[in-house]
């Protein structure tokens, strides 16, 4: 990864990473892209056909980067479903981070979460109602403008916390033996992003044309 990546750009976005330690192993968060269909239909039908991944040519293809990183996280969420129903764990995979952050602000609003977790309001609004129904949270108006709601975790949202805190720390050192033979995944993820964000892909595919031209 180059050199060039501004340090404090990529102190921000690892603190930013670092903030949501407990899931940091688990939710893959900058992998949240999706195509068309059932997510777990896309990934129960990507695992069954593995070979036909690595011998797709378009899988291939350098500049299907974006639909190799949403297999990644796919793959990734279903296989840590199994481990989260061992666990007892009833928490979505990608709302561990939401429940995260709602744990830190004591009380907040969907704007709230949204903005914190850098995630489209209508994101949030969708993961809320299974949350509600999983009994992790519980909403009230808010007492300064009664059109807004308000959302905290339950006795039942901090017990399964302190269970996602516990196959956190089983769950890295296995991401550890895997990265050991793969590569550090995680860190060329975070380095990836944070140069994506000083230079998007259009930025540079302007400065590639200007070059050959």
């Amino acid at each position: 990864m180059s050199g060039g990546i501004g340090s404090g750009l990529r102190s921000n976005r690892s603190a930013a990473i670092s903030s949501r330690s407990r899931v940091s192993a688990i939710s893959a968060c900058a992998l949240c892209a999706r195509g068309g269909g059932s997510p777990r239909s896309n990934a129960s039908t990507a695992m069954e056909r593995p070979k036909a991944m690595r011998d797709s040519s378009d899988l291939n293809d350098i500049s299907f980067l974006g639909r190799l990183s949403e297999m990644l996280s796919m793959r990734i969420e279903e296989q840590t479903r199994e481990l989260f129903d061992a666990s007892g764990i009833v928490v979505p995979v990608r709302s561990c981070s939401l429940l995260t952050a709602l744990a830190q602000a004591g009380e907040a609003s969907a704007a709230q979460l949204a903005r914190t977790l850098g995630h489209s309001h209508q994101l949030v609004t969708q993961k809320i109602p299974a949350l509600l129904r999983l009994g992790l949270i519980v909403q009230h108006p808010d007492p300064a403008d009664a059109r807004r709601k308000l959302f905290r975790l339950t006795e039942r949202g901090r017990a399964q916390l302190a269970e996602i805190d516990a196959y956190s720390a089983r769950i890295s050192e296995v991401y550890r033996q895997l990265f050991d033979e793969v590569g550090d995944t995680h860190r060329i993820i975070v380095d990836t992003l944070a140069a994506l964000e000083e230079r998007p892909l259009s930025q540079r595919a302007r400065q590639a044309y200007f070059r050959r031209n």
